[in-house]
């Protein structure tokens, strides 16, 4: 039987672990990496990474979790700030911004290419302890922007879904991608929050 690990050794371990699944999730992807490769780099082995974590998944979706706390929490201070005028300029604002974070954060192969798996791995149970999606975040944001808006929940939160989904289709749009996220985007906002 091995020896316990110190709570230093717990914190670098667990430092280490979530540093390289922020690699993996940015190159090469969650399914092309192996417990055993993860343990290995962290300096454990593969039995003592389920001392940390469940689940490979379960590691994913934290530092997931971790960068959506990140980019919201910043996109919240930028809103705070913010000297738009009109709520669809704010909403226009902050969506854009959360997008820019997104992709600077590195997460961005990761949510196109693993987390619809990663999602479909997980029970439901975990999903609800674990597991808050952009819509839900992104909506969190605009209630703060837009508090009294008539606009249905699920149609904000479908209309927020369809932006983020260029994200995924990034490659597809080419060149022109950030031309054509700002201008759906501002033509979103501008529906879902009219000048009164």
């Amino acid at each position: 039987m091995g020896a316990a690990f110190t709570e230093k050794d717990r914190t670098r371990i667990i430092v280490s672990l979530r540093e390289t699944a922020r690699e993996v999730a940015a190159g090469k992807g969650m399914r092309n990496v192996t417990v055993e490769e993860m343990a290995v780099k962290a300096g454990i082995s593969k039995g003592a990474f389920y001392k940390f974590y469940p689940s490979k998944e379960l590691l994913f979706l934290e530092i997931l979790e971790e960068t959506h706390t990140q980019v919201y929490g910043m996109a919240g201070l930028l809103m705070q700030q913010s000297r738009a005028v009109t709520q669809a300029e704010r909403a226009t604002e902050t969506i854009l911004h959360v997008f820019r974070l997104l992709d600077e954060s590195g997460m961005v192969p990761f949510m196109e290419n693993d987390l619809p798996i990663l999602l479909q791995n997980l029970s439901e149970e975990e999903l609800r302890a674990h597991y808050h999606s952009d819509e839900i975040h992104i909506l969190e944001l605009l209630h703060r922007i837009a508090p009294e808006s008539s606009i249905p929940d699920e149609f904000e939160a479908a209309a927020i879904h369809a932006l983020l989904l260029l994200i995924a289709h990034r490659s597809q749009i080419g060149e022109r991608y950030q031309q054509v996220l700002e201008l759906l985007v501002r033509g979103t906002c501008q529906q879902l929050y009219p000048d009164k």
